[in-house]
């Protein structure tokens, strides 16, 4: 329910744009006073012909100078583009060279160029995993439990992902054991045997990791999901002014998700960055500052 509103609300939100280059007007030269701009974005936000609005839109030339008679806002943009003319002549040079969402917009550009590194790093790590497994060499036998292992007093072998039991796990006890008083020759000799199968397939392993690249990859992912995670708690607690500012964190919350329907399964749980960037974007869409 909580993502069908916020898709919404984002949707009203660009109608709401558009509809002012559709029928002319420009934010920074209206005569209508802040908060008549305010309350003519907030029954954008809230309308609910979000569907029929774009559709018209889309058939529309822009500089049709008139809203369609169902849109909340009609008599607005009426009463503007009424009283544009008498404007000319106002000085708008520096009101448009503020950029309020300056601070915003430096951190999506850096946020953009992070993202893309992560989904790149994500796509090099996965095929990193898939040459080491290909390269992954097998465990040799005599690593594996033999029948007559316990009687010998070797340490308890554990289980296997293949459904048999086997030392790897335990090497430490079977290194410790194999130097024991104890221990008799026997058992000496199968913990020796095992020691030395267990050192080659390590290094066999070592030499498969570093081939495959798997641990550049692995370290390559870690830095880049650092770098998005903390541009994404900068995006959270800087705020948008413009639907420029809006739609930047609105990406990330989408991306961070992995789409639409995901950001809705997920604002169902907690503690989750998304969920941050979406509420931190309704917050903003409410509060966003009408003049800009």
């Amino acid at each position: 329910m909580f993502g069908a509103i916020g898709q919404r609300i984002q949707q009203n939100a660009q109608n709401f744009g558009d509809m002012m280059i559709h029928v002319g007007l420009d934010p920074d030269t209206l005569p209508e006073t802040e908060t008549a701009f305010a309350r003519a974005i907030r029954r954008c936000l809230w309308c609910s012909h979000s569907e029929a609005c774009r559709e018209w839109l889309n058939a529309k030339e822009k500089g049709d100078r008139a809203a369609p008679r169902f849109c909340a806002n009609a008599t607005f943009f009426e009463r503007n583009l009424a009283a544009r003319p008498a404007l000319r002549g106002k000085d708008t040079t520096h009101r448009g060279a503020e950029r309020p969402d300056a601070a915003l917009l430096a951190i999506g550009e850096e946020w953009n160029s992070a993202a893309a590194e992560y989904d790149a790093s994500t796509l090099a790590l996965d095929a990193a995993e898939e040459r080491l497994e290909d390269l992954d060499p097998t465990p040799p036998e005599a690593l594996f439990e033999r029948l007559g292992d316990r009687a010998m007093g070797l340490p308890a072998a554990r289980l296997h992902h293949g459904g048999r039991t086997w030392y790897a796990p335990v090497i430490a006890l079977v290194r410790a054991r194999s130097s024991a008083e104890a221990t008799t020759a026997e058992a000496r000799e199968r913990l020796i045997e095992i020691i030395s199968a267990y050192d080659a397939w390590y290094a066999a392993r070592a030499a498969a990791e570093e081939a495959s690249g798997v641990w550049f990859a692995a370290a390559r992912d870690k830095a880049a999901g650092e770098r998005v995670d903390a541009l994404n708690a900068r995006l959270v607690s800087t705020p948008a002014r413009t639907l420029e500012g809006l739609r930047q964190k609105a990406a990330a919350a989408v991306w961070a998700a992995g789409g639409i329907a995901q950001l809705e399964a997920k604002l169902r749980e907690s503690g989750q960055i998304d969920a941050m960037l979406a509420m931190s974007i309704i917050r903003d869409l409410l509060t966003a500052d009408p003049e800009q």
